[in-house]
């Protein structure tokens, strides 16, 4: 990002009338750039996070939703079962992975929090390949 330096450097006409950036302006600039690749690896999750809803209800209205003759799953209802997923693996991830990643990193939370993401972004690409 040492390319934005030079908005701190001026032509010497323009620096009379003070058009010249500031440091605090250029750093900030730098910030909002760092974060550019978090928010373009954001748009595939969301696409797969808004895949998932719509699946599972067209996915329900094709399957065989019996239980017992006379009570039929309702196919909306099978979109519950992401948030069931998720209640069960969280006492795994807080109990059994952070503990042993914590042994590996020496990281107080296990992983950083660029590294979760990460994970999130890549187990939500496989998931969708296999959806699809």
């Amino acid at each position: 990002m040492s390319f934005l330096n030079k908005a701190l450097l001026a032509p010497d006409n323009l620096k009379k009338k003070g058009k010249v950036c500031t440091i605090a302006e250029v750093e900030e600039a730098k910030a909002v750039l760092r974060l550019f690749p978090i928010w373009a690896t954001c748009l595939p999750y969301s696409i797969v996070f808004a895949q998932s809803t719509t699946f599972f209800t067209k996915q329900g209205a094709t399957v065989d939703r019996t239980i017992v003759p006379g009570f039929d799953i309702p196919a909306t209802s099978l979109q519950s079962f992401i948030c069931l997923a998720i209640i069960m693996i969280i006492p795994i991830y807080d109990l059994i992975f952070v503990p042993t990643a914590r042994a590996f990193t020496r990281e107080p939370s296990g992983v950083t929090m660029l590294q979760r993401i990460g994970t999130g972004m890549f187990f939500s690409i496989i998931s969708m390949v296999v959806e699809l």
